[in-house]
């Protein structure tokens, strides 16, 4: 039984600012074994037990008992990355790049895309054909995930070529294994996808506030340090947004501790160069001048003039 239940492996999904006035806009994928997944939701469900809470969102972290249960949810989250239990996939995406500064952009189908170019990393990083996949994102991602998303991927293999040609560049030296079960889940439900928010909210927003984020960071660090850097004045945050940069100190902080290479000097955001130690944090870029986003499609009475 146990051996069957290894060869299951979960995903759980969200994402964050895609479809709101923020520049930048990230999705967090979560997968491992059915076994693994099923008791780490169980770990992460005690935390919330605990503490009397029924749901953390990372846009809701707005006093100290919160930060309490983010952080112990990041400390259950990385001792599943160290022991391989877990991977964990964060794609993040600028809305003002040129891929996709263009007048009339879907960003519902942009987002549609960007899950499709996450799968590939997270199935090429688990690099294991003997298994079935389940998809579980949360069930306020406005996607028909079976139609949009499964069925392409599906219908992807070695020798066949997309209906989508464009859509399906990435894929198409990839054959994908069978998805068993894809079905969307009560964020409020499933503290795993509330991990994912977690992960996608933090590491956006580390992108999205960078000019107030890194400097924050920097004192931080030098409180009690001698500093190369001279930092005069105290960076001037909102109470919400200082609640969010401690979570997110709290996760640069124990990825260090555990050499987890999440780095933040060079771009001043969260960023990875190594997917080794299962967490991989890719900021895409616009692969060519053919790499535009999608434009909504006109409806009839626009097209009639009507």
């Amino acid at each position: 039984m146990a051996n069957d239940c290894n060869k299951r492996h979960l995903i759980f999904s969200d994402e964050s600012g895609w479809n709101a006035v923020s520049r930048f806009a990230s999705l967090a994928k979560i997968s491992g074994t059915y076994e693994h997944t099923k008791e780490l939701n169980s770990r992460l469900k005690q935390v919330l037990d605990t503490h009397g809470k029924k749901e953390l969102k990372f846009n809701e972290i707005n006093n100290k008992q919160k930060i309490t249960v983010a952080k112990e949810f990041l400390s259950i989250g990385y001792e599943y990355l160290r022991t391989n239990n877990i991977k964990v996939h964060i794609l993040v995406w600028d809305k003002q790049d040129s891929r996709h500064n263009i007048i009339g952009r879907c960003d519902l189908e942009n987002l549609k895309m960007m899950y499709y170019k996450n799968m590939k990393v997270l199935l090429n990083h688990w690099n294991n054909m003997d298994t079935s996949w389940e998809f579980y994102p949360d069930e306020f991602t406005a996607i028909d995930w079976e139609n949009d998303v499964i069925a392409f991927i599906k219908n992807t293999r070695i020798g066949k070529e997309p209906n989508h040609p464009q859509l399906f560049e990435a894929f198409r030296n990839v054959s994908f294994p069978a998805y068993q079960n894809t079905k969307e889940l009560k964020s409020h439900n499933y503290p795993i996808i509330q991990l994912a928010d977690l992960y996608a909210g933090l590491v956006r927003t580390s992108r999205d506030e960078s000019a107030l984020f890194y400097p924050w960071y920097c004192q931080k660090l030098n409180e009690n340090q001698t500093s190369c850097f001279d930092f005069d004045d105290a960076v001037d945050l909102s109470k919400s947004l200082s609640y969010k940069f401690e979570v997110m100190l709290d996760f640069k902080k124990k990825a260090d501790s555990y050499k987890m290479g999440i780095s933040i000097n060079k771009f001043k955001y969260f960023t990875t160069y190594t997917k080794k130690n299962n967490i991989f944090i890719w900021h895409y870029e616009p692969q060519g001048d053919f790499d535009k986003a999608p434009i909504r499609r006109k409806r009839a009475d626009d097209i009639l003039n009507f």
